[in-house]
This record gives structure tokens, C-alpha cells and sequence, in this order.
């Protein structure tokens, strides 16, 4: 039977449970089982082969109750929820499956709370051509060492109007990554993500946006190591077109690049607003390259390793106002003679490098 048919079945199921008076709570919770009414654990439930627990009905609320799902830290999905609307997961710990939860197949409405995920080999959350998703009040801990470091903690592949608050996220590869279409779709866009007051810390990556559009991340700490050692970035903008994207009030260090764009060679980047940022004792503070049309003001860049903020690689139309970059290490503010023209003005700086149109001490 396909998987497919299988959800159809499961469907039918839920429906007609519906008309016999509501749904019927299966008790105790077994492995492998597709949950179609509310379900309350009432002990941790151990997993050591394949998927821990499917959702099968839409507006299904999974409590953990305090308890904990448990895998084998090897293998299998703790839990899936593939087609199915307004699903709430909630309230407890998910350790040791390849994926923790993972979304699927035009999920809407699905919320993800008050859960704290450790030890996934892979991701701790997935989710895959959905929309309306709320993740809050949420601790990730990924494997530490080489076997995460490409790990993702949260991973959104076309997914449109994400909202992270409250997300800490300690080790692994990304803490965030928000890409546009897979492979397979490399024509679709990711839209409306937020992630606002969250904590990254010992993460290769921070936040990763590629290919997306209205994106605003706000009031967030990256936290590297001094001076890069094992952050290569704090928030990474790339892709075309990655659009209207706000980066507001962060704080990030320890990184190899604070706040970097245009690291893919054949994408500019356009709309963004990076601004009020803090970012401070990393190898560079900005690195913007192939950025076009946006506007860089009021943050404070200082006692970075090498470069304060730097524009190159054909960076055109872009703003640099007010910023307050001193005491980095090697330039404060830099851009290349191709990357004409650009506007630097009311800049407190010390050093820039040679070249045009760049104001320091104004």
C-alpha cells in the first residue's frame, strides 16, 4: 500500500470517527502508531527502530504531557506530519531520531511549542512546502562535532509565512536555514519569514536566508568563539532573489563574517535593510558582497578582527549611513572601485581604505 493511500485511509478514518461521537483516545501511545484524536502521553515512549508517530487528522493536538519520545540517535522520524491542517505539537522533549519532527506535503496552520529537541542526527525540524507555521518557546541541541556540523536545526524549504520566537539553538551546523524550492524546484521562493528574539550559539551558521522574499530577522544573538573558530557565519543573506529582507537590533560574534550577502558568485541580492545591529569581535564585521539597492544605517561595527564593513564584488545603489564602525583591526569601512555607485555618508569611522566616497569622522 503507498503512503499516499495509506494518509487516504487515515482520512476516512478520522471522519467517521467524527460522526460516532467524537474521537477516541488510543492509550497507552505504541510506536509506529498515526494518532487521529488529541493524545496526552502519560510516560516517555522509546523508539529504537524506524518513525515514532504519525499525525493523522487535522486540528490534532500531541501533548507530551513533561514526557519524552526517544529514538536510537540513529535513525527514524519522531514525528511526521504530512498533509494534515492546524496541528499543534507540544510541551516536552524528542532525543536521538534523524529528523525530530518533519512537515510535509502542504501542511498548513502547524504549530510547535514548548518542546526542547536534543540529539538529532540529522535536523531537529523540518519543514517542506508548508505555510503558517509557528515554532516558539523551542531549545535545539545538536550533536556536537564533525558528524553535525552540516546538521541543520531548523530547516524551511519553501515554506511561506514561518514565524521563530523564543528559539535557543546550541551546536550543529545551522541554526536556521530558509531556503527557497529543493533541488528540484529551484524556482520556488520561500516568503514572510520572521525570527525574532532568539539565541544561536556554537552553530557554523546562524540564520541562512537563500532565495527568499519579506523576510524580517529581529532582536537576535549569534555567538561564536573569539574571533571565528567554528562560526563561519552570523547571519547569511545569498541567492537570487533573496529580496526585502530586514535585519534589525541582532547581536553577533565569534563569527568568521558578522553579517555577510553574496557569497553565491552568479546572485546579487537586492532590498535589504540592515540596521541598529551590534556587531562586534568577529574576523570581519560585514562582508556585502553583490549587494544591490539597500541601505546599511545606525549599527555599530567595532573591534573586528580584519574589516569593519566591507562592500565589494559589484555592489551598486546601496545606502551606508550612520554607522559607527571603530577599533577594527585592519580597515573600518572598505569597498572596491567596481562596486560604483554607492552613497557613505554621516559614517564615524577611523580608517577606510583607499579608493572614493567613503567618509570617515563626519
Amino acid at each position: 500500500m503507498t503512503r499516499n493511500r495509506t494518509i487516504l485511509l487515515v482520512r476516512f478514518a478520522a471522519i467517521l470517527l467524527s460522526f460516532s461521537g467524537g474521537p477516541v483516545r488510543a492509550d497507552p501511545v505504541s510506536c509506529g502508531q498515526t494518532l487521529t484524536a488529541d493524545t496526552v502521553l502519560e510516560t516517555n515512549l522509546e523508539c529504537l527502530e524506524g518513525d515514532a508517530l504519525y499525525i493523522g487528522a487535522d486540528g490534532l493536538t500531541l501533548d507530551l504531557n513533561g514526557f519524552s519520545i526517544l529514538g536510537s540517535d540513529s535513525q527514524g522520524v519522531a514525528v511526521w506530519v504530512d498533509t494534515f491542517d492546524g496541528v499543534t505539537v507540544k510541551n516536552g522533549a524528542i532525543k536521538g531520531f534523524w529528523d525530530g519532527i518533519r512537515a510535509d506535503f502542504g501542511v498548513e496552520d502547524l504549530q510547535i511549542r514548548k518542546l526542547s529537541l536534543s540529539g538529532q542526527v540529522h535536523s531537529s525540524i523540518v519543514i517542506i512546502r508548508s505555510s503558517d507555521i509557528l515554532i516558539s518557546d523551542v531549545n535545539i541541541s545538536q550533536l556536537p562535532g564533525l558528524t553535525a556540523q552540516y546538521a541543520e536545526a531548523i530547516r524551511l524549504a519553501n515554506v511561506d509565512s514561518a514565524e521563530l520566537n523564543e528559539v535557543t539553538v546550541d551546536g550543529g551546523g545551522f541554526g536556521v536555514l530558509s531556503i527557497g524550492g529543493q533541488l528540484d524546484q529551484p524556482e520556488q521562493i520561500s516568503t514572510g519569514l520572521k525570527v525574532t528574539n532568539s539565541t544561536f550559539t556554537n552553530v557554523a551558521v546562524g540564520i541562512l536566508i537563500n532565495r527568499n522574499d519579506r523576510v524580517l530577522i529581529w532582536n537576535n544573538r549569534i555567538i561564536g568563539t573569539d574571533y571565528g573558530e567554528g562560526c563561519g557565519g552570523g547571519i547569511a543573506v545569498v541567492g537570487d532573489p533573496s529580496t526585502r529582507v530586514g535585519l534589525y537590533k541582532n547581536v553577533v560574534t565569534g563569527c568568521q563574517n558578522g553579517i555577510e550577502t553574496g557569497t553565491d558568485p552568479d546572485a546579487h541580492s537586492s532590498g535589504l535593510i540592515i540596521s541598529m545591529n551590534e556587531v562586534y569581535a568577529n574576523v570581519n564585521g560585514m562582508m556585502l558582497l553583490r549587494l544591490d539597492d539597500s541601505r546599511i544605517s545606525y549599527n555599530k561595527v567595532h573591534l573586528n578582527e580584519q574589516a569593519g564593513i566591507e562592500l565589494a564584488l559589484y555592489s551598486t545603489g546601496n545606502r551606508i549611513l550612520n554607522n559607527r564602525v571603530t577599533g577594527n583591526g585592519l580597515v573600518d569601512m572598505r569597498h572596491d572601485f567596481v562596486s560604483v555607485p554607492n552613497t557613505w555618508k554621516g559614517n564615524t569611522c577611523v580608517t577606510s581604505d583607499e579608493g572614493a566616497e567613503v567618509d570617515c569622522g563626519e
